[in-house]
């Protein structure tokens, strides 16, 4: 895959919105979607640019998200409702990125996913406590059918560690990358200690794999998962590794700078991570590249972004059609 890239210190030192473009153009081929961390009119606003020019041109939409998360088929929009009383909840989108569904949240919106077919989402929230090294937090990660029943609380599924089921544990969940229509991988934790776990809606059970692996995410060819765990002894400190499904092996990369836990794939040899700026512009953030060969360093993909998710497919002009579109001012 070709990817024109400018140089990065010239985009970090750029003005904080890229050119605004119509979203018809950049989603008819290939594409990324993002929160912009812009710090204008688009700040926390859903953007959309192409895979081949990530730089380049970006479509902004009326519409806010804490995360995002899309398909070709659907997505989710993730949103913290500030008031008085702070209330949370999901966006369900189409393909169009239309609003066809709004549900109530839990707690803070921490991650939300969708199945590549569509027909499957999940989300997790913080309901008590921070997601942080302390381990002191709860979750609760639900997975239902679009427009359709809920399977509940994964928190409430049975873990089996080397075939055995675990009991009398405080879970929780969070990471969910689906694999089909029934399987998902996932982290489940309690206490300090993680497992990656393959999950089975229908059987309501989670198979831990291997222990300290946390936040999974599929490979487009389905044969790898890419995850975070802790380097050293350090419990802010994390490497990212490539787990092979269909031998068993783990392979380390080299260390990044990581300060999201979502990592998604660009293609099935690169993967992409947000990274905050440092000093004055810590409010923003950046999504970067790496191979997962380990070959190269890291580099910047798209500037003033968070959140991102991948789109290998190109959507139609009807599918757009009354999407929302605005151009940032």
């Amino acid at each position: 895959m070709i990817i024109r890239v400018r140089d990065e210190r010239a985009l970090l030192s750029a003005p904080p919105s890229a050119a605004v473009t119509d979203l018809a153009s950049v989603t008819a081929e290939p594409h990324i979607v993002f929160r912009s961390t812009a710090r204008d009119s688009t700040y926390g606003k859903v953007g959309v640019t192409t895979v081949e020019d990530p730089d380049g041109p970006r479509a902004i939409l009326d519409l806010s998200c804490d995360r995002v998360f899309t398909t070709a088929k659907g997505g989710l929009c993730l949103m913290s409702d500030r008031g008085v009383v702070t209330r949370y909840k999901v966006l369900v989108l189409d393909e169009s990125f239309q609003v066809v569904e709004e549900k109530p949240l839990p707690g803070m919106p921490k991650e939300g996913t969708v199945s590549q077919d569509g027909t499957l989402a999940s989300t997790t929230t913080i309901v008590n406590g921070q997601c942080d090294a302390s381990g002191s937090f709860t979750t609760r990660t639900t997975v239902w059918r679009i427009q359709g029943s809920s399977y509940g609380a994964l928190e409430d599924f049975a873990l089996y560690l080397g075939g055995e089921r675990r009991q009398g544990e405080q879970l929780n969940v969070w990471g969910v990358t689906f694999a089909g229509d029934d399987t998902f991988y996932a982290t489940a934790g309690s206490g300090k200690r993680t497992w990656l776990v393959r999950g089975s809606l229908s059987g309501r059970r989670l198979d831990a794999i291997r222990e300290d692996a946390e936040c999974p995410t599929l490979s487009p060819d389905g044969n790898r998962l890419v995850y975070r765990k802790r380097e050293g002894a350090s419990d802010n400190t994390w490497r990212l590794a490539v787990y092979d499904l269909r031998t068993g092996t783990e392979r380390m990369l080299p260390s990044v700078p990581l300060t999201d836990d979502e990592v998604e794939w660009l293609d099935d040899d690169h993967i992409v991570y947000g990274l905050s700026r440092t000093g004055g512009q810590a409010a923003m953030s950046d999504i970067w590249s790496v191979a997962v060969d380990g070959a190269a360093s890291p580099r910047l993909l798209v500037p003033a972004a968070f959140s991102p998710a991948v789109v290998r497919e190109a959507r139609s002009t009807s599918q757009l059609r009354g999407s929302g579109e605005r151009t940032a001012q």
